[in-house]
Parts: structure tokens; sequence; C-alpha cells
């Protein structure tokens, strides 16, 4: 599926290469879908998740400094999922990106690397009722722990641009840490300046 949808990126990039715009700067807003899998796999399969695919969107806002470097801010948040003992475990991200566009070339313009700091919030949670052998109910036992962590991303994507100031962008990148996996993005820019 993922290179289904990155090799559908890619076509629909050469294809419409005449269609670049003039190179957009200044400020910048985006949304996106995306799709995230740990690479730890056996990790995936203790937690007993019905599919080891994260579905999640982000919002992002960044400014153009250059025809060839761009800085970003953003979130992400990942749909929940419950796992074993059904636990739900939910993923926030708050994420910085550089993108660089080195390819001045009809066609492969809107190439680009990018590269950045993620600060992670995780959370488990877990809500449980005890009964005695005769169904009664002795209590409820509930779990929540939360955990932060500073991870790096790089990747690589490539953005459509619009005379209009649209763009359409598909990334893939790499995420290090304990959250180290794999991750897809489709999206839409809009640039204020063109």
């Amino acid at each position: 599926m993922w290179k289904c949808m990155v090799t559908a990126v890619m076509i629909v990039a050469v294809v419409a290469g005449s269609a670049h715009a003039k190179d957009p700067w200044g400020v910048y807003v985006g949304l996106g879908d995306e799709l995230f899998r740990f690479s730890d796999t056996e990790y995936s399969d203790r937690m007993e998740w019905d599919s080891p695919l994260f579905i999640g969107f982000n919002a992002e806002a960044g400014f153009r400094f250059h025809p060839i470097v761009a800085a970003s801010i953003g979130v992400e948040y990942y749909l929940p999922k419950k796992g074993m003992f059904d636990i739900k475990y939910t993923l926030t991200t708050l994420q910085t990106a550089v993108n660089v566009y080195p390819f001045p070339f009809p066609g492969i313009k809107g190439l680009y690397f990018t590269g950045g700091v993620d600060l992670v919030f995780s959370k488990w949670e877990s809500e449980s009722i005890r009964t005695d052998e005769s169904g009664n109910v002795l209590g409820k036992f509930s779990y929540s722990e939360k955990q932060e962590d500073v991870e790096f991303v790089a990747g690589i994507g490539y953005e459509l641009i619009f005379p209009i100031g649209l763009s359409i962008f598909g990334e893939t990148t790499y995420i290090t840490g304990d959250r180290g996996g794999s991750e897809l993005e489709v999206g839409l820019k809009y640039y204020f300046m063109r």
C-alpha cells in the first residue's frame, strides 16, 4: 500500500511537472493525512492492535525563506488505538521541520529533502470494572500513563505548486526514538505570497 501511494504521488508529479508554478515564498499553511507504522513490528504484535498502521492528521504553518529553503512548525494527531487489556493508546506530536528543494529543473523542481525534530506525547489509558463470582461490582480499576520523547525525522517528498498558490504534496519520512518507524503523508499547502 505504501509503495502504491508513493508511486502515485511521483507519477502525478512527473506528469504535471509542466504545471509547476513560479517559486512561492513567504508564509504558508498546510493540512495533511498521515499513516504511521512502528519499525518494531514485535512491539505492535505484543500490543495486539487490530492494525499496525496509525491514521493521523496534521496542521502546519511555515515560511519559505528562499526558493530552496522552507521551515515549518506543526501538530500531528493520531486516532487512538485499543490493544491488549483494552488499553487505549493516544499519540500527539509537535513537529519542526526544514525542507530543502535543491533541484531547479522542470519536472523535479518540487522534489525536496526534509529533516526535523519532534516532541512526542504518548498516553496509555485503561479502565475496567472488577466483579465477584456472582457478578456484583466490587469497584473500578483505572490506569493512565504519559510519556514524552524527543525524536529526529528525515525524509523525502514532492510538492506540486499551482499558480493560485495552492500545492499538493506527498512525503515519506523515517523517525528515530521510541516511536521509531516510517510515516507517509499527503496533503495541501497554501502560500499567501507568490
